[in-house]
């Protein structure tokens, strides 16, 4: 008998009530911009709600890699120890069942929480980028390792990752559909993220009606900033001044 990891499953309750001209106009700032503006809201402390540097997107060349934005679909997963019978673990379809539930576009945000180990194994390859792809999710976001780099490049999904690994070893889900922690982000099941070559944040989702606006304020500041820098006429009283209005 094959043997099969013990998974969690909680049934997704959230149901968005943002319309898709509102993600997109959020995706489009880029995360720097959308942080600028979350700041700008203070609705949480500067040093939270964003994945710190121990990530970088892997499978894109960051030169050209779009924002992209989606809900969260949560998982855990661990990677060193064998099955106690059998040769591997197998994929499970009441994960695959579980991400379904979360509304698009989807984000698939994965702990990689193996206790000896974490990343001594890829659960991300091409095979499972085509799937979740096909299945809407938008880009994936882990501590754990990822394989198959080029060939998930050329499929053209973002996979943001703390490193890479040549085998899958024993990559399995433990846990599906609960809180995680993922280079220093708390993720729950629904809950926004935008990434892009700068990285990943999580969006407070009571703010995204307003965040384009905050944006073009802040942008202001910012190109006001810049056209004192490059007047020669300025002093430096009038540069300080300006940095005032700067989130």
């Amino acid at each position: 008998m094959l043997a099969f990891a013990v998974v969690r499953i909680r049934k997704a309750k959230f149901v968005s009530a943002l319309s898709f001209h509102q993600l997109e106009a959020v995706r489009q700032l880029g995360v720097c911009a959308t942080a600028d503006a979350i700041a700008a809201a203070n609705v949480r402390l500067r040093n939270e709600g964003f994945c710190n540097g121990s990530i970088q997107c892997l499978t894109a060349n960051v030169a050209h890699l779009p924002p992209v934005m989606g809900y969260a679909v949560t998982a855990r997963i661990q990677c060193s120890a064998p099955p106690s019978t059998h040769h591997h673990y197998v994929d499970r379809l009441d994960w695959l069942n579980y991400l379904l539930t979360l509304p698009q576009p989807r984000i698939v945000v994965m702990e990689d929480a193996d206790p000896r180990e974490p990343g001594a194994g890829a659960y991300w390859d091409l095979p499972r980028a085509q799937l979740h792809a096909r299945l809407g999710c938008q880009a994936v976001v882990t501590n754990g390792s990822v394989r198959e780099v080029a060939e998930i490049g050329a499929l053209g999904l973002p996979i943001f990752a703390a490193g890479t690994a040549v085998s899958r070893a024993y990559a399995h889900i433990v846990e599906f559909g609960i809180p995680v922690h993922v280079a220093g982000l708390n993720v729950k099941p629904g809950d926004l993220i935008q990434a892009d070559r700068d990285g990943v944040q999580s969006v407070p989702l009571e703010l995204v009606p307003e965040l384009p606006r905050l944006a073009a304020e802040n942008r202001l500041s910012r190109q006001r900033l810049l056209a004192a820098c490059r007047d020669p006429q300025s002093s430096v009283q009038s540069l300080l001044e300006t940095l005032k209005d700067l989130p």
